[in-house]
């Protein structure tokens, strides 16, 4: 299928939730390769989110079955990551961009400079926590559909597909981020009774 006519039925499905959907060329991603991302302007009244799916250079196509069953995968992945942006913008609904002044924990400890420095203060804001919440919530019903949620959230950190959560310890690693995480943890119990996600298999 040609990667236009892919970006076409995916804007055709979440135009009504103010979504634009975009593809860029990456020439790092192999062929049959792709990378999801999203992103939420506040200050565009018409489709304010983002949604670009980047593609390999060395072909106009891009083939499905090479995904061999994981086709669900990646639309799990563009269904979270519009729902984290969509979370941002029902955040934003109710403020004054000119004056309000974004809420973060910073954690105890930190010595940590340029990118791992402007990671730690991304995912240090309120804001992201709550749609990080969102996002872990959903990825345990994904991934471990047979499982009570609530118990995989009380040993959180034994389940290993966990990609959003993993990115926390990851970032927060050396540092003492106790508050982060029960904020973070906090959200993710607030969002499971919430969220659907498709069957994995």
């Amino acid at each position: 299928m040609r990667k236009s006519t892919i970006i076409k039925q995916l804007q055709e499905a979440l135009r009504p939730f103010g979504v634009i959907v975009l593809w860029e060329r990456n020439h790092r991603l192999q062929a049959n390769h792709k990378w999801i991302k999203g992103f939420y302007y506040w200050n565009r009244r018409q489709q304010p989110v983002e949604l670009i799916i980047e593609f390999s250079t060395e072909s106009p196509y891009y083939d499905w079955n090479h995904e061999r069953g994981r086709t669900k995968k990646s639309l799990f992945y563009i269904s979270q990551t519009v729902q984290h942006e969509l979370i941002h913008k029902a955040q934003n609904q109710r403020r004054n961009p000119d004056t309000y002044t974004h809420d973060l924990y910073m954690p105890i400890n930190h010595r940590k400079t340029g990118a791992a420095k402007s990671q730690i203060e991304y995912l240090s804001l309120f804001d992201e926590i709550d749609c990080y919440g969102h996002d872990i919530a959903m990825e345990i019903c994904y991934h471990y559909p047979k499982h009570d949620p609530y118990e995989v959230l009380k040993n959180i950190r034994k389940y290993r597909l966990l990609k959003s959560y993993r990115y926390y310890l990851k970032t927060f690693a050396g540092t003492r981020w106790q508050v982060i995480h029960d904020r973070l943890i906090k959200k993710i119990h607030g969002w499971l009774p919430y969220v659907t996600v498709m069957e994995k298999r």
